[in-house]
């Protein structure tokens, strides 16, 4: 598969070359000033270079609604298509978070209940994100966009919930996902699905494509 119904990379461009804007998001590293290159792009309102960190809706609330996670792992802080660091969502409690997460990998801890940030059925709505968080050129922003091959998705199931487009470009979307409700688009290079409830739908409604739920369907 090369191209898609929705190309979620265009709103996660690389930055500060090929005409592309400066990088101006946070620094992938705990370092006082920024070297230029751990700059992240603009999109960006949380980033590290961990090879893989784990979010909490609990203590220490490193989870948080509004923000776009980043995980560059050893990839290059400005190019989103190199990131191979890995996101791991844990969220407690009847709150969703509204958070969409860009990084090599992603899992989601059991039970989850999780929303991309600024999403609405209308479009984009910049209220739901970070104010640093510039409008997205498809629409809307996904709940996840991963850049690894193999299966860099992975929702073990548990109960929970996810509403919103996964993208996987390179790789696999695994599910064990039983007890969980997910309500979304699906893009990947493959699709492994064990249990759980499905709502399927397609883009929103927006220029690159239109909502006709609740059918169910794989394209390739």
């Amino acid at each position: 598969q090369t191209t898609w119904p929705v190309d979620y990379s265009k709103d996660f461009p690389p930055c500060g070359s090929s005409g592309e804007p400066a990088c101006t998001g946070p620094c992938d590293v705990s370092t006082t000033p920024c070297p230029a290159a751990n700059l992240t792009p603009s999109f960006c309102t949380q980033a590290t270079n961990a090879s893989s960190e784990t979010l909490y809706s609990w203590y220490p609330h490193t989870l948080q609604s509004g923000n776009i996670y980043c995980d560059v792992g050893s990839g290059v802080a400005g190019n989103p298509s190199t990131w191979n660091g890995e996101i791991i969502a844990d969220q407690s409690g009847s709150t969703p978070i509204a958070a969409t997460y860009v990084a090599g990998s992603f899992s989601v801890g059991g039970g989850s209940i999780l929303e991309p940030c600024g999403y609405s059925i209308s479009g984009y709505q910049p209220s739901g994100c970070s104010s640093s968080v510039p409008t997205p050129v498809t629409g809307n922003y996904p709940l996840v966009y991963v850049t690894g091959s193999g299966s860099p998705f992975n929702f073990p199931g548990g109960g929970g919930s996810l509403t919103g487009d996964v993208f996987a470009p390179n790789g696999a979307l695994t599910w064990d996902a039983g007890g969980t409700t997910i309500v979304g688009f699906l893009e990947a290079q493959d699709v492994v699905w064990q249990g759980g409830g499905m709502t399927g739908d397609g883009p929103v409604a927006s220029s690159v494509g239109s909502s006709s739920g609740p059918t169910v369907s794989l394209l390739q």
